[in-house]
């Protein structure tokens, strides 16, 4: 963690101090720029704050051959403010932890004044595998008074193709899903696809919780497997 000191603006931020921070913190953890995978950015879609942050990152991981993949956690869950980096660093975890990289979500056209011309950042606009073993990423948090933080995360994950996971029936009563369109996570789940041809009500069933009523059609899907989902 450190701080901008002196800058145009209270909100203005300090390339020089971010690059600071970050440097410092690979240092602690005995990290070098090549080993970074994913950069977990600040990222709050500011015309100034983007490409000063941007131009940071890139002042810390050049030179490098390997795609950088870049996101921010705003662009999936909206800004936390006092938790945004904590949001991060969670998201953070859970990359490194699938080697996997999240979208940032409705990213159609990049800042013009982000400068990443013959420097490898990719964007990713849609969930991109990082195809290694083990993987680093860095979580920086950039504070409205101009306070730095950073971390750096590894993990260790078996690439390879994922084994569908079965769930023991006979210790589950309930599966509750927090929004309909996640009805993939119910086969998922349980490695059995969704079918319409079994409608009868079971010991065992999934609900799904809404705040608002809408025409999802979900009532009648269910599975071979024992659920109901409604």
């Amino acid at each position: 963690v450190n701080q901008d000191g002196r800058s145009a603006t209270l909100t203005a931020p300090n390339g020089v101090a971010q690059q600071a921070c970050i440097r410092e913190s690979m240092r602690e953890a005995g990290v070098v720029a090549s080993q970074i995978t994913v950069a977990e950015c600040h990222g709050t879609g500011t015309a100034l704050g983007d490409p000063i942050e941007v131009g940071a990152l890139r002042g810390v991981m050049e030179p490098r051959e390997t795609p950088l993949l870049t996101t921010s956690a705003k662009s999936n869950i909206g800004h936390q403010e006092a938790c945004a980096g904590l949001i991060g660093l969670i998201k953070c975890c859970l990359m490194v932890m699938s080697s996997q990289c999240a979208p940032n979500c409705h990213l159609r056209l990049l800042n013009p004044h982000l400068d990443v011309d013959g420097f490898p950042a990719f964007f990713a606009s849609e969930i991109s595998d990082t195809r290694l073993n083990s993987n680093y990423a860095g979580v920086s948090s950039f504070g409205f008074s101009g306070t730095n933080a950073r971390a750096d995360v590894w993990s260790q994950c078996k690439v390879g193709p994922r084994k569908a996971f079965r769930i023991d029936l006979e210790k589950v009563d309930q599966i509750q899903v927090r929004c309909p369109i996640t009805m993939g996570l119910i086969e998922h789940l349980t490695g059995e696809p969704i079918t319409n041809t079994f409608r009868a009500r079971k010991k065992y069933r999934a609900d799904v919780l809404r705040d608002e009523f809408a025409p999802y059609d979900i009532s009648a899907y269910a599975y071979e497997g024992g659920f109901r989902y409604r």
